[in-house]
């Protein structure tokens, strides 16, 4: 970024300038920046724009403004007041995450339950929710809100302190990526939970997943959704599955799978999608194969 790690600079003024955007860690690590003044031609404010600017009180943000990006402010500690300029405006995942003195009161045009919100679609937003935002992503244990109908992508990307995550019912997608990488992460503990997909690469990398609690009532498993899970060692699905991407349990070494609905309802299994799982033992549903005129012996592999 332009004026990334200048640590003595306190204020900025681009008020009298034309600018569109504010590239992605423009501002980084500003640790003294306390004002800014933002042109009223800015549209974007990039990913960790202003990460860790933590003496940074107040930001007003111009009304064109249409997208904020990932950890924009994030650990803005010091950061009391953000004004949206609409509801409209979309806000990605973990743009206030740190900000440990931002509350539902002090963010001016929240958008309304529905809509994605720093890599969430909450059915409503309240005091909890804004709570949960800026402290999730430094904790090791999460219980993700009752309101959480949709988990984003990115949502936990990386985050390598997280060790145990517990996701209600309400949710009914995990976005791409959304756990990527935490490599930490032990155990998901889940209800019966009705979730239509699972994202690309949702669990990717996963190294230290041993524990997938809870049954998935699920349709599609996407692309590398679980790829390189070396230690998940079972995952029970209830229902009946439509789709497995390619790769979406490559490297998943110790890894079983059991159906308690009618198994796989699909002659469709991606590339790979059980490259290297040694202890794999997945039942297909073959009286689908048979209803379906399809030979067992030519379930596409594609």
């Amino acid at each position: 970024g332009a004026f990334s790690d200048c640590i003595r600079l306190t204020e900025a003024d681009f008020s009298a300038c034309e600018i569109d955007r504010f590239s992605d860690q423009m501002f980084y690590n500003c640790v003294q920046l306390a004002c800014v003044h933002l042109p009223e031609s800015l549209r974007e404010i990039g990913a960790e724009a202003f990460y860790n600017c933590r003496q940074l009180l107040h930001t007003k943000l111009p009304d064109g403004v249409k997208k904020i990006g990932s950890y924009a402010f994030g650990n803005c500690i010091s950061l009391k007041r953000l004004e949206l300029p609409c509801a409209d405006v979309k806000v990605k995942d973990h743009a206030i995450s740190g900000c440990q003195n931002i509350t539902f009161e002090t963010i001016q045009n929240i958008p309304d339950g529905r809509k994605e919100f720093c890599g969430f679609v909450f059915s409503a937003i309240t005091e909890k929710e804004i709570a949960f935002l800026t402290t999730y992503a430094t904790q090791s244990y999460v219980r993700v809100p009752d309101s959480v109908m949709q988990i984003g992508k990115k949502a936990f990307y990386m985050q390598r302190c997280l060790t145990q995550i517990q996701i209600p019912s309400s949710v009914k997608v995990i976005g791409n990526e959304a756990f990527k990488a935490c490599n930490s992460l032990t155990a998901v503990d889940m209800n019966l939970n009705v979730i239509s997909v699972i994202g690309k690469s949702a669990f990717e990398g996963c190294v230290s997943l041993e524990r997938f609690k809870g049954q998935l009532r699920l349709k599609q498993i996407e692309d590398r959704a679980f790829k390189g899970c070396i230690a998940l060692k079972k995952l029970i699905i209830a229902a009946p599955l439509d789709k497995i991407g390619e790769m979406a349990f490559t490297n998943c070494l110790n890894l079983r799978i059991y159906m308690t609905g009618r198994g796989l309802l699909s002659d469709t299994i991606g590339i790979n999608a059980f490259l290297n799982c040694e202890r794999m033992a997945f039942p297909i549903n073959l009286n689908y194969l048979y209803q379906r005129k399809i030979p067992s012996n030519q379930l596409k592999l594609y």
